[in-house]
């Protein structure tokens, strides 16, 4: 069997870590599946690392990327894979399907699982925020895109509710949860000072319009005083390349320097963070991999999908405004970093970890179930 796991972009460390939670799961089940990537979504090394195929994809192509594929020399141990040989797609996009987008990546999608279909294919999508769907392109474009699914799963109750609204009830649409919470820690990271903070912005609260630079920076500016006077490290990690000029911003605004972190591998980031003492993140991934780590978090984000998963592991009040005032900012910190309340915390991020596991576990084998019809 040929399964393409599709839209994991190399640049991002959430898209990456669900790549290799896939695969991780995949590989438990079966070691002659054939597992395939386009370049976008992996770099040369990371196929090397996880034995990966490689599927030629250029937008527009078509049959003519499949001719490219015959010509291709293996230049990989798994070779390359046309896009004709798939048996099966997995959509790992996270977030890609709504207003916030516009229509031409659902579009883009549907014609590509037009092709897949026509050939006897399934077509999945896995755990993903989805939605709003209120223009009428997008509406159209990714209704085709839920007809052509053998699988929709939406990863929260908003995302459900769209979906729902946009095609109404239907017996392939599932709700389920982010899956990366079981991913295990193959690689090292590297060891951190006691009582670390690690701070992870986001260009996409900016992008989005969930907050000026100003006021974003400000929040981050605050907030490492704040931890340094409390006597804690504040560390910037950077979740994602994209966040490094924003990251360069709040260290320039501060009147000391603080370390800056960047690593490559998306499991020594997850092990970086579960190393930390507490965690102020605005990328999704960083705050799942703190939470599923027992690691107190507060969030700031820019779409319905921080609340959920926050509202998952029984921290419902602990989303922070980029403009919140200080007394405001202090009272999270003190939630995640004071007695009795942080022990509490904790224990609740364990239970919940526990019970999102289980939930994964359950979409899973669901999965596997209609990848072998």
């Amino acid at each position: 069997m040929h399964v393409e796991i599709r839209n994991t972009h190399w640049k991002n460390q959430g898209a990456q870590l669900m790549l290799r939670a896939i695969i991780q799961r995949l590989r438990r089940e079966s070691e002659d599946w054939s597992l395939v990537v386009t370049g976008r979504c992996a770099t040369a090394d990371t196929r090397r690392e996880l034995t990966l195929a490689r599927m030629p994809w250029v937008q527009g192509w078509g049959t003519q990327a499949d001719l490219l594929a015959r010509l291709l020399p293996p230049l990989h141990p798994k070779g390359w894979v046309r896009a004709g040989q798939i048996d099966v797609v997995l959509d790992a996009s996270g977030f890609a399907y709504g207003d916030s987008w516009g229509p031409e990546k659902a579009r883009i999608a549907a014609a590509y699982y037009r092709r897949v279909k026509a050939r006897g294919g399934r077509v999945i999508l896995l755990p993903q925020a989805l939605g709003p769907f209120e223009g009428e392109a997008i509406r159209t474009a990714f209704a085709e895109v839920v007809s052509l699914a053998d699988r929709v799963y939406a990863r929260d109750p908003t995302s459900y509710a769209a979906v729902q609204e946009l095609c109404g009830e239907s017996s392939h649409v599932l709700q389920s949860n982010d899956f990366t919470h079981g991913i295990s820690i193959e690689s090292p990271s590297p060891a951190l000072a006691p009582k670390t903070v690690a701070l992870i912005p986001n260009r996409k609260m900016l992008e989005m319009g969930a907050a000026q630079q100003g006021e974003y920076v400000g929040l981050f500016t605050r907030a490492t005083q704040q931890l340094i006077e409390r006597g804690y490290t504040p560390m910037i990690l950077i979740h994602s390349a994209e966040d490094r000029a924003l990251s360069a911003a709040i260290v320039r605004s501060l009147p000391t320097p603080i370390e800056v972190v960047e690593e490559s591998h998306p499991l020594r980031v997850k092990g970086l963070i579960g190393q930390c003492h507490a965690v102020l993140s605005s990328r999704f991934h960083g705050l799942v991999n703190a939470l599923c780590s027992a690691v107190p978090a507060i969030a700031t984000g820019w779409s319905h999908k921080y609340q959920h998963l926050l509202d998952d592991f029984g921290c419902s009040d602990m989303l922070l405004s980029a403009n919140a005032d200080d007394d405001t900012l202090a009272r999270a910190l003190n939630a995640l970093l004071d007695e009795p309340g942080r022990s509490q915390t904790i224990e609740r991020l364990l239970d919940a970890t526990r019970e999102q596991k289980e939930r994964t576990e359950t979409m899973w084998l669901d999965m596997l179930d209609v990848m072998r019809r």
